[in-house]
């Protein structure tokens, strides 16, 4: 089929830059395709020759054809084979699988030598069946040659500026208002790796998830696992971008969902702002005492901040309604004696 479609699509109309066959078998299942590049105008009229001419040899090939399709395969695969140490293993492979699978002492020439065309046409009508058959369609870009990758980036670059801005959801949400002169000092309570590790661990928990769901929903909804392949330019291109988003938005649901990771601590004078991948305001008229106390599990869910360096002291803020925060830090007794200092001011 492929060297048919290659004398009119390449040679005659001079409409591709080539076709050929692709095939891949493994025991008892395998792909055959026919594979061809072409230039953009012509692609899908090519696409359609080579669909037109599938669904004709399924009913009915001519027995020339076939014939020579046989004898075609014989010269390639028996006669003119090189006799190299590779494609020596390959046939040992071949017999030992004949032996072992098919139960048989017959050479692969043997078998070869009982095809007849209507074996052959038989076994053609049942393997390209419509629910066997699919096309993966493959086009470099569609607007200029750079496109995908310029759409690439510009996500990147969205997807970096909700994550260092996406604490300011909570801003708004519970009206937290201040600018950096009004910040007193300023500490960091977590790690930058620890940071880091949530945002790796996020991003493979979100594709592991998100491939799951589209299988899900191509395999059991749509009935195609293959569909996404099967779209031409230009709606690839708007899945390409719905793909992008709908990434963006189940990661930083998980990342909100699932971590509560504060950064940094700003202290302003009437209270104490934690940021991270949310916000937390402290006021300060809700403080009663401050002071230092050891590390411990029981006090997990209370912590601010995260650090390898679990053993390290903990400044503990005790609010005025019985509760109490903790915050983590370097240097405890350092940050203790500044917010004492702030606190009693």
């Amino acid at each position: 089929m492929a060297q048919r479609l290659q004398r009119v699509l390449r040679n005659k109309d001079g409409k591709s830059y080539t076709v050929s066959e692709y095939q891949f078998f493994n025991r008892h299942a395998g792909v055959a395709s026919v594979r061809f590049d072409g230039l953009h105008k012509d692609f899908a009229n090519n696409l359609k020759k080579v669909e037109e001419q599938i669904a004709k040899d399924i009913q009915k090939m001519d027995n020339q054809v076939i014939k020579e399709a046989i004898s075609s395969y014989q010269k390639q695969k028996f006669e003119a084979v090189e006799h190299d140490s590779d494609t020596l293993m390959s046939l040992i492979d071949t017999v030992q699988f004949i032996q072992e699978e098919l139960n048989s002492t017959k050479r692969p020439f043997q078998i070869f030598q009982t095809i007849t065309p209507q074996i052959y046409q038989d076994t053609i009508t049942s393997v390209f069946k419509p629910q066997n058959r699919y096309k993966v369609l493959y086009r470099d870009y569609y607007f200029f040659s750079m496109d995908l990758l310029v759409i690439s980036i510009v996500f990147i670059i969205i997807f970096i500026l909700i994550y260092l801005n996406i604490y300011k959801y909570d801003f708004k949400k519970y009206n937290i208002q201040y600018t950096k002169r009004d910040i007193l000092f300023q500490r960091r309570i977590s790690s930058r790796l620890m940071g880091f590790l949530y945002l790796v661990i996020t991003y493979i928990i979100t594709v592991e998830l998100f491939e799951w769901i589209k299988y899900i929903i191509f395999r059991y909804i749509i009935r195609d696992v293959n569909y996404l392949y099967t779209i031409d330019m230009p709606y690839s291109y708007l899945l390409y971008v719905l793909d992008i988003i709908i990434f963006i938005i189940l990661f930083f649901f998980i990342y909100r969902l699932f971590w509560r990771y504060y950064a940094v601590m700003d202290v302003i004078e009437d209270g104490i702002i934690f940021t991270g991948n949310r916000a937390f305001y402290l006021p300060r008229s809700s403080i009663d005492s401050i002071s230092i106390e050891p590390r411990s599990m029981a006090k997990w869910s209370q912590i601010f901040g995260n650090s390898f360096r679990f053993w390290k002291p903990l400044v503990k803020i005790f609010l005025k309604d019985g509760n109490s925060i903790y915050i983590r830090s370097s240097n405890a007794q350092h940050l203790s004696e500044d917010l004492q200092k702030w606190l009693n001011k």
